[in-house]
Parts: C-alpha cells; sequence; structure tokens
C-alpha cells in the first residue's frame, strides 16, 4: 500500500503520486487520497497552489487525450453508437445535436429539431 510509504515523502512527489493514483483509480479522489495518506481537504488546499493545479490540469488532459484515442478508434470502426458520440459531442458545431440551447428574451428553450424548426417559421412569419 502507497500510504505507509509516502509519510516521509517530500510534498511535490507525494502530490504527483496522488495524480497517478486519481488516474489509475478513475477520478475517484477519496481512494487517491486514501492510497497515499491524506485527507480530502488536503487535495482541495493542494488545487489552489498554482503548481499542482497545473500539474493536475496537465495530466488530466493527458489522460482524456487517451480516451479521447479510444473514442475516436471505435467511431472509425463503424460503432454507431460511438459515431453518434462523437457526432453530439465533438461536432455540435456542424449541428449534430438533439436538441438546441435558444435565448428568447433573457431565459433558455431547449428544443428538437421540430420545436426549432416550427419556431421559426412563426417567428419569421411563415
Amino acid at each position: 500500500m502507497i500510504q505507509k510509504e509516502t509519510k516521509t515523502v517530500p510534498l511535490k512527489l507525494k502530490q504527483q503520486l496522488f495524480v497517478k493514483s486519481y488516474i489509475d483509480n478513475g477520478g475517484n479522489i477519496s481512494k487517491a487520497c486514501e492510497d497515499i495518506g491524506i485527507i480530502r481537504m488536503t487535495y482541495y488546499r493542494w488545487l489552489r497552489k498554482p503548481k499542482f493545479k497545473e500539474m493536475y490540469d496537465d495530466a488530466i488532459e493527458k489522460h482524456n487525450d487517451l480516451i479521447f484515442q479510444r473514442i475516436l478508434k471505435l467511431a472509425l470502426a463503424s460503432d454507431k453508437d460511438m459515431l453518434k458520440f462523437w457526432a453530439k459531442t465533438q461536432m455540435k458545431h456542424r449541428g449534430f445535436v438533439e436538441k438546441q440551447e435558444i435565448e428568447i428574451e433573457g431565459s433558455i428553450a431547449l428544443l428538437t429539431k421540430k420545436e426549432r424548426q416550427s419556431t421559426i417559421k412563426r417567428l419569421l412569419g411563415k
């Protein structure tokens, strides 16, 4: 168990161990804290420190890149669910959305494609 080994470990190394444990545990903060022998509040205190925050964010981005590559491989292998997921999350700017947010006089309305079309026609007087 890492917890016993980290009691005398320098802070920077302990923070690196936390980030590794966090990723290895699928983003489970409690488990990562337990693994390196810190309380959850220590993690939140570390997040306020620019050096740790930068290291943490960088590690998370690298992890997300790996996941992104796996999703892309599945999408390109013609997995229909992955293709839909990819389109909805990465190609919104091309219109691949189920619902769209439209701001009307300060409020937001979620509309389906059919509702959007009828709303646009009504607003244009068609």
